[in-house]
C-alpha cells in the first residue's frame, strides 16, 4: 500500500511517449526505485525483487541487470578479488554491471 499511494510511483501513459521518452521515464523511475530502497533499508536480495515487482509495474528496469544477473553471478561466481573490486559498488550502483554470454545461441 506505501508504494502504490506514493505519488512518487505514479506511472505515466507510456503509450503516448517516444522510445526516448519511455527510456527517460524508467530512467527516472530506476532512480527514484533505488533512493527509495536507500530511505527504507531494503537490502535483502528477495525484498529488492518485490519492491522492483510493485514499483516497476509495465517499465523496463535499465539497471534490472545489475541486480538480477550482475551481482548473483558475481557472488556465486566471482574469485574473491573480483568480489573485494566490484560487489560494493555494483550494490550501491557506483557502477552498473550487466551480464553477456559468449556461447553460440545465446545473442
Amino acid at each position: 500500500n506505501m508504494i502504490l499511494n506514493d505519488p512518487d510511483f505514479q506511472h505515466e501513459d507510456l503509450n503516448f511517449l517516444t522510445r526516448s521518452q519511455r527510456y527517460e521515464v524508467a530512467v527516472r523511475k530506476s532512480a527514484i526505485m533505488v533512493k527509495k530502497m536507500r530511505e527504507f533499508g531494503i537490502a535483502d536480495p528477495d525484498e529488492i525483487m518485490w519492491f522492483k515487482k510493485l514499483h516497476l509495474v509495465n517499465f523496463v528496469e535499465p539497471v534490472g541487470l545489475n541486480y538480477s544477473m550482475f551481482i548473483p553471478t558475481l557472488l556465486n561466481q566471482g574469485t574473491t578479488a573480483q568480489k573485494e573490486k566490484w560487489l560494493l559498488s555494483s550494490k550501491g550502483l557506483q557502477i552498473i554491471g550487466t551480464y553477456a554470454q559468449t556461447e553460440m545461441g545465446h545473442g
